[in-house]
């Protein structure tokens, strides 16, 4: 599994973005990280458990490190 990092302020911004208006309580920050790296987990953990199910062939996986240094030639790869 890849490292977490560069994920957490993707997932914090979705849940400032549409969670905060729709909950119940206040979240202490230290909570809020730990949900973001639970859920983290748990998709990922989902993904690998069901990426087998994806036909061979229709999925590309890249590293989002490759495509942030280069974009293009990355996205060449996949097309």
């Amino acid at each position: 599994m890849r490292a977490v990092f560069p994920e957490v302020p993707l997932n914090r911004n979705f849940f400032n973005a549409y969670i905060v208006d729709r909950q119940l309580k206040e979240v202490q920050k230290t909570e809020e990280e730990e949900d973001i790296l639970t859920i983290y987990k748990q998709r990922m953990e989902r993904y690998q458990e069901d990426k087998n199910l994806i036909p061979e062939g229709n999925l590309v996986e890249i590293q989002f490190e490759d495509f942030e240094q280069h974009p293009l030639k990355t996205l060449r790869t996949i097309y």
